[in-house]
């Protein structure tokens, strides 16, 4: 008898309660609570279904089957974040940054229900019969909604300016260094942050977005340098070597000057990690220039190799020295070329998996 109640009066009726929400959910729900956040009218709904059950079972059930009636209820609201999770997955580029703020703030709205609602009922739940969910489980995956909305968050923004900016790296346009596309795409993120230090919980969140942002920028700045360079070629390698070299110095002093107060915080990269994520823009800016040397050209190889893998990082590093030896002094191809043998080898050498 307990458990066709909780079949049918909890998880039936809650999971079709909650589906028909989650369908409902759309741009034009998105409010400001009181202290400016985004947020819909989503957890409130949510919590009076779950509290609605609570309190039938309350007023009629022990206190022990009360248990199994919480716990039902959080298996069901534990399939409605993977729900979720799905739907941002697959549909994140039609969603505007408004609404990704909106679930990060949703999601933690629902997180301090649970908890509440666990403390509030002294949840013992190695006496409870059901074990399809536990608290622990959906207070994780909570977690994880609201971290997944701020990963897509930061591919959303990167999305305005992949096209007219990051997509161009690599291209004569780029090379020319008259475009200023990384002062263009930093003045964007900076449009940006102003809403965001707003939107959603700045303490927590914000860095979260910075760290996910350099890394999206450096991603989308190297992929898109070895594509265009690989299917259209590059005219002039030392010239590159300058534009990447001022590209490098912008992004450095944004990310590891203009926002030094998030170093180190909430998941952001400390100054020291900031270097080392943009070193591979030094080792690009090395192999493109003039220096002819064993050892540079080892360190900029393993520089390479690190970031990228040896599967991407060892074609990437041959297609490099393809535009080097091309536009190389040809009184200096045998230097170069006994350089960069060098290289190689001692890069084998620390990297075996390589041979």
């Amino acid at each position: 008898l307990k458990s066709e109640y909780l079949r049918r009066a909890v998880h039936d009726q809650l999971k079709y309660m909650i589906e028909n929400r989650v369908q409902a959910l759309s741009e034009d729900g998105i409010i400001e609570d009181e202290d400016g956040l985004l947020m819909t009218e989503f957890p409130a709904d949510i919590f009076f279904m779950v509290e609605m059950q609570i309190s039938v079972a309350s007023e009629y059930l022990p206190p022990l089957l009360v248990g199994d009636v919480v716990l039902a209820c959080h298996h069901e609201l534990l399939n409605m974040v993977g729900t979720l999770m799905i739907e941002i997955g697959s549909n994140w580029k039609n969603m505007s940054v408004e609404r990704l703020c909106s679930i990060v703030n949703d999601a933690q709205a629902l997180l301090s229900q649970c908890e509440e609602r666990i403390e509030e009922h002294n949840l013992d739940e190695t006496l409870c019969s059901s074990k399809l969910c536990t608290s622990e489980e959906l207070l994780k995956g909570l977690t994880e909604l609201s971290l997944l909305a701020t990963q897509f968050l930061c591919e959303r923004i990167v999305c305005d300016i992949e096209e007219d900016l990051v997509s161009k790296v690599g291209t004569q346009d780029w090379s020319s260094g008259e475009t200023n596309m990384t002062e263009r795409a930093i003045a964007t993120y900076l449009d940006y942050f102003e809403d965001l230090l707003q939107w959603i919980p700045s303490r927590y969140f914000f860095p979260k977005v910075l760290r996910h942002l350099l890394d999206l920028t450096l991603k989308g700045y190297i992929d898109n340098f070895f594509s265009n360079t690989m299917s259209r070629g590059l005219l002039n390698s030392k010239r590159a070597s300058h534009t990447i070299s001022d590209d490098w110095m912008k992004l450095w002093n944004f990310f590891g000057s203009h926002l030094s107060d998030y170093h180190g915080k909430a998941g952001f990269y400390s100054k020291k990690e900031i270097l080392e994520r943009l070193q591979i823009l030094q080792a690009l800016c090395s192999l493109l220039g003039s220096d002819i040397d064993a050892d540079i050209l080892r360190t900029d190889m393993t520089v390479f190799l690190h970031e990228l893998g040896p599967d991407c990082g060892l074609p990437c590093i041959l297609h490099v020295a393809g535009i080097r030896y091309r536009q190389i002094n040809p009184d200096e191809i045998q230097q170069w070329r006994e350089s960069a043998s060098l290289a190689v080898e001692q890069v084998v050498t620390q990297n075996p998996n390589l041979k």
